[in-house]
């Protein structure tokens, strides 16, 4: 046991994050996580302890699977941190896309199982959305806002291309029809990013 003082921000993860094994070794060493992963099951009508423990992974991926899996995940440790540390220090609780809902539920707004059939009708709709118009996304390091303004509105004559995220000052995801998020990867590399990456965490 440690002691943690000072003002304490949870901080939850978005899909992208998920590999087999994860929670494992919470759901091992910790009764709180057992029962997390376990109402989790009951609530989704999924086998999630076998998803996120063994995959295969080419299941997990499937955003329809991450996003109720995932949202476990951060359950089960919201559990283990409340039963461990307490409460009374946590000022704030933050998530990026996925993770905003865990947040809402760390903070008590929503209940961890309302949380949980929130994030499985997300990702059934995102998954049907994807299935009926394929796209891809890019991350762009190293670039300003403007920069990369230009290479969309270029780009955006291979296909539809529009900003997804804006994550830092000089770090942008550009989501749209494949051939133009491949020239956008052109066309940044070209323009000097430090990094241009078409992303592969399904939509």
């Amino acid at each position: 046991m440690i002691s943690l003082k000072g003002p304490i921000a949870l901080l939850f993860p978005g899909q992208g994050v998920q590999k087999p094994g994860m929670g494992k070794n919470l759901y091992d060493r910790y009764p709180a996580a057992r029962r997390a992963f376990e109402r989790a099951e009951g609530v989704l009508d999924m086998p999630v302890r076998r998803l996120c423990f063994e995959g295969p992974v080419e299941e997990l991926n499937r955003t329809e699977v991450i996003q109720p899996c995932v949202m476990t995940v951060c359950w089960a440790a919201y559990e283990v941190w409340r039963e461990s540390y307490g409460l009374e220090n946590v000022q704030v609780t933050a998530g990026h896309s996925l993770g905003e809902i865990a947040a809402l539920a760390a903070a008590g707004a929503i209940p961890w199982e309302t949380a949980l059939v929130l994030v499985k009708e997300r990702g059934r709709v995102m998954a049907q959305a994807a299935d009926e118009h394929t796209g891809g996304m890019i991350a762009i390091v190293g670039l300003d806002e403007g920069q990369v303004e230009h290479i969309r509105e270029q780009a955006s004559a291979k296909g539809k291309l529009w900003f997804a995220n804006r994550n830092a000052d000089v770090q942008f995801v550009l989501s749209g029809q494949i051939p133009a998020v491949q020239e956008a990867e052109r066309l940044a590399l070209e323009a000097g990013a430090r990094r241009a990456l078409i992303l592969t965490i399904p939509l």
